[in-house]
């Protein structure tokens, strides 16, 4: 896939985002103050602002050279990238999860520990 197309469907994606967020934002102001009835012209803005915000955003990124040139650029160097085997990343994620679980028993055992010489503390 050339760099045009990637970037056209990050493009596409944000503005999915951004057309998520906005539906969200005006279902709740159109629920707050009262506009509940989908076929009055509110319902009808309500549902379709936000449609119209997201292709505005679509095309103002689009129409951003420079962000444009920039994204191009990160999809360059993403497919650059030698990204690790199922096998490697399996493995570091074992190595994770047991470091994780043998720290958190140190830190269980410090904490008792602790707990137990401030209880002795002030009861003296």
């Amino acid at each position: 896939m050339s760099e045009k197309k990637t970037v056209s469907l990050i493009y596409i994606a944000f503005s999915f985002v951004i057309w998520l967020l906005f539906s969200e934002i005006f279902e709740r102001l159109a629920t707050y103050i009262g506009i509940l009835d989908d076929t009055s012209w509110q319902g009808l803005l309500i549902k379709f602002a936000p449609v119209v915000i997201a292709v505005l955003f679509y095309f103002i990124f689009w129409r951003m050279h420079t962000f444009t040139n920039y994204m191009n650029g990160v999809v360059v160097e993403t497919k650059k990238v030698i990204w690790s085997t199922m096998k490697e990343t399996s493995s570091a994620t074992i190595v994770v999860v047991i470091a994780v679980i043998i720290v958190g028993i140190l830190l269980g055992i410090f904490d008792w520990f602790s707990s137990l010489v401030v209880a002795w503390l002030v009861g003296l």
